[in-house]
């Protein structure tokens, strides 16, 4: 820091302000030591307070960031993280660390992994912003629906230097839509049915899948007898005991 005794442009005496100092030193007659040193002083009190400001303002964000509802990381841009904030790292159980070392693909079932994922990447490839629905395992192994989004950061000049991204988590919504679907799809289904017997089969066999249950039956109970007898039941990966 150094006080100006003001200038041309009307600055206070006493004003404090930046400057960058630079010393050049002049040699006579090829010697060792220095005749001469030129000092100049160039004025750099706005680049300093642009600086600050924008100091300032990453904090800001970064304050909003940490304290808000999403997930949120930035990468460089070749896509390694450069940072996750605490939500991350609470829902995945995985730091930044961790996050670079392991990824987050393993994250998703293996079959919603390649959709998301080759969403994302063409989002990147055409250097826009872009948005996947996919689901991300807990540390507690649950799987959640959330709503991905990638936004690119860019140099003064255009070119990418990399992405940053939240996670919405919209698990609720996703599960009341699906559901919602799948009363209008079994509705729809069971009206088609000819019988009874079809139409509990239709409920089923629907209910099942919607579930991804191993095994959904109907049975007819006999209490008199103490006995239950499964006239057809929907199976995955588990034998029949119709």
């Amino acid at each position: 820091h150094v006080y100006r005794r003001g200038d041309a442009a009307g600055r206070e005496r006493g004003e404090r302000r930046w400057l960058l100092v630079s010393a050049i030193p002049e040699f006579a007659n090829g010697g060792c030591k220095p005749c001469n040193v030129f000092t100049i002083f160039h004025d750099i009190t706005d680049h300093k307070r642009a600086l600050d400001s924008l100091r300032a303002r990453e904090a800001n964000y970064r304050t909003l960031v940490e304290s808000g509802p999403n997930l949120a990381w930035v990468t460089d841009a070749n896509g390694v993280m450069e940072y996750v904030n605490q939500r991350w790292i609470d829902y995945t159980g995985r730091d930044l660390e961790a996050t670079r070392a392991l990824g987050w693909h393993d994250l998703a079932p293996l079959d919603d992994s390649g959709d998301s994922l080759t969403i994302w990447k063409e989002g990147e490839a055409a250097g826009q912003p872009h948005e996947a629905e996919c689901q991300l395992r807990r540390c507690d192994g649950e799987y959640r629906w959330f709503l991905a989004r990638g936004i690119p950061l860019r140099h003064y000049n255009g070119d990418i230097a990399g992405w940053f991204g939240t996670c919405t988590d919209i698990h609720d919504q996703k599960r009341a839509e699906q559901t919602q679907g799948f009363l209008s799809d079994l509705g729809e289904a069971m009206r088609r049915a000819a019988d009874p017997d079809m139409i509990l089969w239709v409920a089923v066999q629907a209910l099942g899948e919607f579930l991804q249950a191993n095994r959904c039956l109907y049975a007819e109970i006999d209490s008199e007898q103490s006995a239950i007898t499964v006239h057809r039941d929907y199976c995955r990966g588990v034998a029949s005991i119709a």
